[in-house]
């Protein structure tokens, strides 16, 4: 998401929240209907409310497309392989998921090598005795 967008989005956001502060205060003061009142009442907060669901899918959709630094916390472009701030390694869930896969594959292969040798002295002290 542009940041200018969502500095707009943002504006907007704190706008609305100060006609429903005057709002309030009108009505307070007695300046305004109770009919008028409401109406534009429930009017603002809708709006709020549509402001502020955008702010979030834009932001939700931003992080999607974005690669968050484990490092420094810098946002870097999705298709970056490293930080642009700290040249930090960047990796996707799936790289993650891949290197402990090979880890868990390596420990497995241990395993069995430790098994062989076993079975191998196993053979050989039978053999000598």
């Amino acid at each position: 998401m542009d940041s200018e967008e969502l500095i707009l989005l943002e504006k907007r956001k704190q706008e609305i929240k100060g006609y429903i502060r005057k709002l309030i205060e009108l009505y307070v003061q007695n300046k305004i209907s109770d009919e008028a009142y409401y109406k534009l009442k429930k009017q603002y907060e809708t709006e709020l409310e549509e402001t502020e669901r955008t702010i979030l899918e834009k932001t939700k959709n931003s992080r999607k497309t974005r690669k968050i630094c484990p490092k420094c916390g810098a946002e870097n472009p999705a298709d970056a392989i490293f930080c642009y701030n700290c040249g930090a390694i960047l990796r996707t869930n799936k790289e993650k998921r891949t290197q402990l896969e090979r880890i868990w594959w390596h420990f497995f292969e241990a395993v069995i090598i430790l098994l062989l040798l076993t079975a191998i002295i196993a053979i050989i002290i039978r053999v000598v005795l």
